[in-house]
């Protein structure tokens, strides 16, 4: 039977071999990983590309669509206002 010291020394050769960066601690039965610097560098560099792509996305493609519908309720409700002031004036001018 191998002692934890030595389960973690045959995980950190395996995962070298396979050129993991990746940390690992035996405690009370329990395993916990953690990542290295470089994934954690590559983590946060991959999600910022995300991010970035997402706002990319957001100015070109789904903002000018919400803009659009604005304008266009505004337009309409510019219009409508238009009508119904059009139509107060001509019952002001029946009623006098």
């Amino acid at each position: 039977m191998r002692s934890d010291t030595g389960l973690v020394e045959q995980l950190r050769c395996e995962l070298a071999s396979d050129r993991l960066d990746l940390a690992c601690e035996l405690t009370y039965g329990d395993i916990e990983f953690r990542c290295g610097e470089t994934e954690v560098a590559q983590y946060r560099d991959d999600a910022l590309a995300r991010v970035a792509g997402t706002n990319r996305y957001y100015a070109e493609q789904v903002e000018p669509e919400i803009l659009r519908q604005r304008e266009e309720a505004k337009r309409k409700a510019d219009e409508e206002r238009i009508r119904i002031d059009e139509a107060q004036r001509r019952l002001d001018e029946l009623g006098s």
